[in-house]
């Protein structure tokens, strides 16, 4: 389980106007993932909880501190067949996502 970390700055509200930083990180869980468990190792992303766990058997491209950066993860999915998918699709769906939440 990942998280996605993206920096935004709305500069006005009427018309609507924000700015997104370009560069953004991957937080994952150092527990492999699971609803049988409820522990917050498992599903809470947030750097300040996993510090003090210890990873346990996962996935060996998964970092040992739990982090990538946006390059990476277009990496690995490049490795994967999708390399359009971050500037296609997630990137673009943050945007609107943020949008929408905006105007709500």
């Amino acid at each position: 389980k990942f998280d996605i970390r993206q920096w935004f700055l709305v500069t006005d509200w009427n018309p609507l106007t924000f700015w997104m930083y370009k560069d953004s990180y991957l937080r994952f869980c150092s527990q492999q993932f699971t609803l049988d468990d409820l522990d917050i190792s498992v599903h809470l992303c947030n750097n300040s909880i996993q510090k003090n766990y210890e990873n346990v058997t996962r996935a060996v491209e998964l970092p040992d501190d739990n982090l990538w950066f946006h390059e990476r993860f277009k990496e690995f999915l490049a490795e994967r067949g999708a390399e359009t998918a971050w500037d296609e699709i997630i990137y673009p769906g943050m945007k609107q996502a943020i949008a929408n939440v905006l105007l709500t």
